[in-house]
């Protein structure tokens, strides 16, 4: 009777194990909802093991193995990550048909990842810059991306610095050999895809730079513009200004300069004199009220009243090639000076580093802008470039920008004006902390300065 009872048990519980493989075996959908539910909850290991069951039950299903990929991904196991995207690719297009962006877009994540933990060798910066431009043709809306653009421009940059056979370390990166699956992409497309990448770029940067400066072509020739300052420069005779200078923080100081035209100059500092005079340049210390540095100078090939903001175009040119474009709109960076108003006196002077040419300024400086006004016959604005970073990709970047913030008719009625105050921003990452207020007192114009105050014979008494 026993027998039969435990008979009856095994046969119900056969039963019950037989209904609920029927009723209870999942679905692959079912197994990756929940699969992407672990994954939510950071239980990554859960999460495998349970699409491991799956795919014994539905080998080859590329949601699977997408799911393998992402879990790879999340567990930062790069390797394993990629090579289940790289299968999907091979899949998909296999069969004649494009692989979604956001593979291309998790390829991109996970070859940067590897980079950035190791470095960028040129077989990886190829592979990143192939797959997002395919991100950028497959997925429209982050076609104008400046973000996805910028990642883009960084690893160009990086692939050029690796091309020479040097180590592309970003900031962490530890320098050591790593492995790569097996690609899939041909050399043949991704030689292909730089060249989309670097036009990408090129037709980023043109875009950008006329939704920003909203130039047209000039109705002057840089020449105009040369005279109109010359002109300004020519109307002061004289002038004896300070230039009082708030660095922030209680800290200031204040220059002060004498100017007599055409070839005497002294500016008052701190520490020490500088006195410009019959051709010959000369430094005090204030301290000793010696002479400690003495040359040959001369003052008409100098950029002598750029505290005033206003250029020696010519001396500029010396160095720089320069261009010369009008501004059909106001840019928005000198919106606060001008308003909204359309101002027909406002050019563009681009000045670019000669090429086999040295800087005269330090560090170098391989682009300025000088925002001119031909009817204050001043610089409103003057933009400076460092070369870009190395590895980068860019070639330039804007180090500091002097905005004039106001003018001041000096004397007034004299139709001469001069600014009264300049700010100074610091906009690389190495000047971020600069950020300095010029409050320019103007103290007389075109009255007679006496020449004792260029002289430096009492000095030399002194040696």
């Amino acid at each position: 009777m026993k027998k039969i009872i435990l008979m009856m048990f095994l046969f119900v519980l056969s039963m019950t194990f037989f209904t609920c493989s029927l009723v209870c075996a999942m679905t692959t959908d079912e197994y990756t909802d929940k699969a992407y539910a672990l994954i939510e909850e950071q239980r990554f290991d859960d999460a495998l093991e349970l699409l491991k069951e799956a795919y014994e039950q539905d080998p080859g299903n590329i949601g699977l193995v997408f799911a393998f990929a992402e879990v790879y991904h999340n567990k930062k196991e790069y390797y394993g990550a990629i090579m289940n995207y790289l299968n999907i690719i091979s899949a998909i297009e296999g069969q004649g048909e494009e692989a979604p962006g956001q593979i291309h877009h998790n390829l991109v994540d996970a070859y940067n990842e590897i980079a950035q933990l190791h470095y960028f060798t040129e077989d990886i910066c190829l592979r990143i810059i192939y797959h997002a431009e395919k991100v950028f043709e497959l997925t429209p809306e982050v076609a104008g991306d400046p973000r996805y653009i910028e990642f883009l421009r960084k690893t160009i940059g990086h692939y050029e610095i690796a091309k020479t056979g040097a180590r592309m370390l970003e900031e962490g990166g530890d320098g050591e050999e790593f492995d790569l699956p097996v690609d899939v992409v041909s050399e043949e497309k991704r030689s292909l895809y730089i060249e989309k990448a670097n036009k990408r770029l090129s037709d980023f940067d043109l875009q950008q730079r006329e939704d920003e400066y909203k130039t047209a072509a000039s109705n002057l020739a840089v020449s105009d513009i040369v005279e109109v300052l010359k002109k300004k420069e020519q109307e002061i005779k004289t002038i004896h200004f300070k230039v009082i200078i708030d660095k922030g923080s209680n800290e200031s100081a204040i220059d002060e300069i004498y100017y007599k035209s055409p070839d005497k100059f002294k500016a008052v500092q701190k520490d020490a004199d500088s006195i410009i005079i019959d051709d010959k340049y000369y430094v005090i210390d204030r301290a000793t009220n010696k002479i400690v540095d003495e040359k040959s100078f001369d003052l008409q090939q100098a950029d002598m009243l750029k505290a005033l903001y206003l250029p020696n175009l010519e001396w500029v040119s010396n160095y720089y090639d320069l261009e010369v474009e009008a501004f059909k709109q106001v840019p928005d960076f000198l919106s606060k000076f001008y308003g909204s108003a359309i101002s027909p006196d406002l050019y563009l002077i681009t000045a670019k580093l000669k090429e086999n040419t040295d800087s005269p300024y330090y560090p170098s400086v391989i682009k300025l802008e000088y925002y001119i006004d031909i009817k204050f016959g001043v610089a409103i604005a003057i933009r400076e470039f460092w070369p870009g970073i190395l590895g980068s990709g860019q070639t330039h970047e804007v180090s500091r920008e002097h905005l004039v913030k106001s003018v001041e008719e000096f004397p007034k009625g004299s139709g001469i004006f001069l600014p009264d105050q300049v700010e100074i921003k610091g906009k690389a990452k190495e000047l971020s902390g600069v950020n300095e207020f010029l409050l320019i007192v103007l103290l007389s114009l075109n009255e007679d300065i006496d020449d004792e105050e260029f002289s430096v014979e009492s000095y030399r008494t002194n040696e």
